[in-house]
């Protein structure tokens, strides 16, 4: 079978651009959920002015830390089974990469070969776990300030009802 240049470059092509879908349909879910959780908790602050019972407040606290937890665990879910798909092309692309010699010295070049024998890792980088990183800290973070939010209404009801 002759070794065909043009397959070469639409297969990796066609690969990367799956590849580089994924990671931008990732950043597009980050970026939106850097958004929510401060929208969140300005949301919470101002309904801890309005609310006189504490307890209700610390209800709708809790029901939000949920949501906000159940969201992240969705979202880590659909992360990952996306990197799956990932690593999968990553292999496809190696293959065509070993096919053609790319990994070895003297086909191409001289005295090298094309890439790199860290490039046999194609599609199994650590990006999707820093996005879960990413994605965990934004969350137990807001967790922690809409917590420190309703031990803090106490406080301003009282200030409220005695001013």
């Amino acid at each position: 079978m002759a070794k065909s240049d043009e397959f070469l470059r639409d297969f990796v092509t066609d690969c990367q651009s799956a590849m580089r879908w994924r990671a931008d349909i990732e950043w597009k879910l980050l970026n939106l959920y850097i958004v929510l959780p401060p929208a969140i908790v300005g949301a919470m602050f101002g309904i801890s002015k309005l609310l006189n019972s504490t307890s209700l407040f610390w209800v709708l606290t809790a029901s939000i830390i949920i949501l906000i937890t159940v969201l992240t665990i969705l979202l880590t879910a659909k992360i990952n089974a996306q990197h799956i798909i990932y690593e999968a092309l990553g292999q496809q692309v190696v293959k065509v990469w070993k096919y053609f010699g790319l990994f070895d010295k003297g086909t191409y070049l001289e005295k090298e070969a094309v890439l790199d024998e860290k490039a046999r890792g194609y599609g199994k980088g650590k990006g999707h776990l820093q996005t879960l990183y990413i994605l965990w800290t934004i969350t137990l973070l807001t967790n922690a300030i809409l917590i420190a939010i309703a031990f803090i209404s106490p406080l301003i009801i009282k200030s409220q009802s005695n001013g």
